[in-house]
């Protein structure tokens, strides 16, 4: 009555367990290969630090700029303007100006920008409208601190060495998450053989106890020995729940480490171990050996040594930026002017009326502490 009364109350107890999938340890390293999650997220990662690596070359890329406005302005008129005939009291004016060009950053450090730039102006008091275009250039080159490449390529080497150090990842990720499997599938053999001893030892008590009940009831035995082999089924009883607990955390372990567990039902599935346990081999390898090997091929070897070349990068430019600022800025423009904007955008190209200029600038923090602060942080790290 009571089980008819559960199965009502969910069905879900009426379904037989699905039975454990045969699994050999090959299956094992082909399956965290596949659904990994320390792999997927390490192949994850270095997607991400391949985009990292083009964001920051980025920086470098350049820029097209445009822009295009109009102006209406009204104003009172003064002074000698007020006295000109016909213009009345107020002065009224019409702009439209525009700007396009390209401008950038170089990996020296260095800045650039041409535009061309025209502006078309009417005025009340003006008998004719004015079109003004101009050609600009400008140039700045860090000389001293920010120059020369090694600040400017900073975050395009810092994403090189984060690219990488994703790759090494993705190698360190299957060496520990097969390894790891591999583990879980020999634990879960064990544990599922020492269940199987742990309850071939309580069928024995159990038949101990029934042999001895009977000697008892004939008087070949004392009282307490049928007690003894009660005592003797409860612990064994107890180490056979503890051996099945251990096969389902070693069943959970194989879970975690093979499935992708994106549903329910995969905490569900059991597994059988069928591969033999492999024959012991004999390997002559002195640790000298070992250790070279290691020091060459470690995955984890190799992204402690990209840490330190990145730390070493930090504290190059660290250093580089304790020099004073030294900054070479020169400009250049051609000018023209006409009665229409179209007729004023020509004459710019011949350079008749050219302007250019060429400067210098100087400055350094009293103390610089900022920049010395950070060379000492950047060296012991």
């Amino acid at each position: 009555m009571l089980t008819s009364l559960l199965l009502l109350i969910s069905p879900a107890l009426a379904q037989e367990p699905a039975p454990p999938i045969p699994l050999r340890v090959e299956d094992v390293v082909r399956l965290v290969q596949e659904n990994g999650p320390s792999i997927r997220q390490a192949q994850l990662s270095a997607l991400s630090a391949n985009g990292g690596v083009r964001e920051a070359q980025g920086a470098f890329d350049p820029v097209f700029f445009t822009d295009v406005t109009y102006s209406y302005l009204e104003q009172p008129l003064s002074g000698f303007m007020s006295a000109v005939p016909g213009l009345g009291d107020q002065s009224e004016s019409t702009v439209v100006s525009a700007s396009q060009g390209i401008r950038g950053m170089l990996q020296s450090g260095a800045t650039y920008s041409l535009s061309l730039k025209e502006d078309d102006s009417s005025f009340n008091y003006l008998p004719e409208d004015q079109a003004n275009a101009s050609l600009n250039f400008s140039f700045t080159q860090p000389l001293l601190r920010g120059g020369w490449g090694l600040t400017n390529t900073q975050s395009v080497e810092t994403a090189r060495i984060a690219q990488q150090k994703s790759r090494t990842g993705i190698q360190l990720a299957h060496e520990e998450s097969v390894q790891a499997a591999v583990n879980s599938y020999w634990d879960l053999a064990l544990a599922l053989e020492d269940a199987d001893v742990k309850a071939f030892g309580l069928r024995m008590a159990e038949e101990l106890r029934d042999v001895t009940q009977a000697r008892f009831q004939v008087g070949a035995v004392a009282e307490v020995e049928v007690v003894q082999t009660e005592a003797d089924i409860a612990s064994r009883t107890d180490a056979l729940l503890t051996a099945d607990n251990a096969v389902q955390k070693a069943q959970d372990g194989l879970r975690l480490a093979i499935l992708g567990l994106e549903s329910a039902g995969d905490w569900e599935q059991g597994f059988l171990p069928v591969s033999a346990l492999p024959e012991a081999v004999r390997v002559d390898l002195s640790w000298k050996d070992a250790f070279q090997e290691a020091l060459q091929f470690r995955s984890s070897l190799k992204q402690l040594r990209l840490d330190v070349e990145q730390a070493n990068l930090n504290w190059k430019v660290a250093l580089d930026n304790t020099k004073p600022k030294l900054d070479f800025i020169t400009t250049g423009n051609s000018y023209s002017q006409s009665e229409r904007w179209q007729q004023s955008v020509h004459p710019i190209w011949n350079f008749d009326f050219p302007g250019y200029s060429a400067g210098i600038v100087f400055e350094i923090p009293l103390g610089n502490d900022q920049y010395r602060g950070a060379v000492t942080r950047t060296r012991y790290a």
